[in-house]
């Protein structure tokens, strides 16, 4: 994405919000999906279904782990402390 010219900045929020979307369906996952989507207001239905498949290959620690590493990388970003271009893959990487 970062090859065809997607801001680093836009790719960090949607991943954040995935990734964020992924630990709260987690911690409501004893609940029916129509009650997590009334939640979590979402528009399509099918997401939990299936964020619900994804569920179970993450913690809920590594879950926080990566939002935690994510606003650090924001935060560097913002202030000017990484360059773009390098940090993003090198989070990726160590997915």
């Amino acid at each position: 994405m970062i090859n065809y010219g997607e801001e680093v900045f836009k790719i960090l929020i949607s991943l954040s919000n995935q990734i964020r979307l992924i630990y709260q369906v987690k911690v409501l996952r004893n609940k029916p999906d129509s009650e997590i989507v009334e939640l979590l207001n979402l528009k399509n239905p099918r997401q939990v279904y299936a964020i619900r498949q994804k569920i179970s290959s993450y913690t809920k620690e590594e879950l926080l782990d990566y939002l935690y590493k994510l606003s650090l990388m924001d935060e560097d970003l913002k202030l000017g402390k990484s360059i773009d271009k390098i940090v993003f893959p090198v989070f990726i990487a160590s997915l």
